[in-house]
C-alpha cells in the first residue's frame, strides 16, 4: 500500500519535516477504513510580510492540505475526511482544529479537495518593548544633554557625540539581526 503525502503549505516553505512517526490505525477492517495521522513542521517565508508596525506587528499565515481525485485513484485509497490542527511549535499545543469532509460520490465537478487555514500571527514584543526601546529613549536624553555642555567643551561633546553613535548602531545592528529579512525602511 502506497502513502501519499496530502499537505502542501501555499507560501514558500524554507525547511518542512515530520516530527514524530506517521500513525495509521485500522477503524473499520470490512471497509478498509484507516486513519493515517502525521504531525509536520514548516518553516515558511512570505512574500508579504509588512513590518511597519515593528515591533507590534502581525501576519497572516495561509497553510492548505489537499488530495485530488487522480492521486486518491492512483494510490487505492478513498480519504474522506481531513482535519488540520494548528499548534504552537515551542510548547507542542494544537491551537485550532480545521476540518474537511469529501463525499467523492456527490461531489464530481470539484475533483480536488482542498482544506484552506488562515491565523493570524502576531509578533511577541515584550523582548523590543523592555529592552530595546528604553534603551534607546536613554541615549537620546543623553544625546540632548550634550547641547547642555559649554561651548569651551567642544572636544567632550564630540566625544561623547561619537560614543552615542557608535553604541546606537550597534544596537542598530543587533535589532536587525532578529528581523524578518524583507526589504523595509527604519
Amino acid at each position: 500500500m502506497r502513502m501519499i503525502t496530502a499537505y502542501k503549505v501555499i507560501r514558500i516553505v524554507a525547511t518542512f519535516g515530520t516530527i514524530g512517526g506517521t500513525e495509521i490505525d485500522c477503524l473499520d477492517g470490512q471497509e478498509r477504513l484507516l486513519r493515517w495521522t502525521a504531525m509536520y513542521r514548516a518553516t515558511v517565508l512570505q512574500s508579504d510580510v509588512d513590518v511597519g508596525h515593528f515591533p507590534h506587528d502581525l501576519h497572516h499565515v495561509t497553510a492548505q492540505a489537499g488530495h485530488s481525485e487522480s492521486s486518491v485513484q492512483e494510490s487505492d485509497i478513498g480519504l474522506n475526511s481531513m482535519e488540520i490542527s494548528l499548534g504552537d511549535g515551542s510548547r507542542f499545543a494544537i491551537l485550532e482544529t480545521h476540518s474537511l469532509w469529501n463525499d467523492h460520490n456527490q461531489n464530481t465537478h470539484h475533483p480536488d479537495y482542498i482544506l484552506r487555514v488562515s491565523v493570524t500571527a502576531l509578533r511577541e514584543s515584550g523582548y523590543y518593548d523592555q529592552n530595546i526601546v528604553p534603551l534607546v529613549a536613554l541615549l537620546n536624553v543623553v544625546a540632548l544633554s550634550v547641547l547642555t555642555f559649554q561651548d569651551s567643551d567642544f572636544f567632550h561633546r564630540a566625544l561623547i557625540t561619537l560614543n552615542i553613535a557608535f553604541v546606537e548602531m550597534s544596537i542598530r545592528m543587533t535589532a536587525d539581526s532578529h528581523l524578518p529579512s524583507v526589504g523595509y525602511q527604519i
